[in-house]
């Protein structure tokens, strides 16, 4: 899932009514990956534990867990975005 934010700002995602683990990518206004969060197991129970992305951010992609280690997906990387 592609999250698409209006300003760069520091987000907080946490895994309510996620049934399966996900990478989380954090993404700057320059599509440079500032942060992957890899791994990140759903949540059984409430509260949920919070996933920061430490730095202000425009975009998150969250991708099946384990995909940026098969892909080789490493932070300081530039994403390529086409409509």
């Amino acid at each position: 899932m592609w999250f698409i934010f209006g300003e760069d700002s520091e987000r907080v995602f946490w895994m309510k009514n996620v049934t399966f683990p996900l990478d989380m990518v954090f993404i700057d206004k320059g599509f440079v990956i500032r942060k992957i969060i890899r791994m990140v197991p759903p949540c059984i129970q409430e509260p949920c534990p919070r996933y920061y992305s430490g730095a202000p951010v425009r975009y998150v992609l969250e991708v099946p867990g384990g995909y940026c280690e098969r892909k080789g997906v490493k932070e300081g990387q530039k994403v390529e975005y086409t409509k």
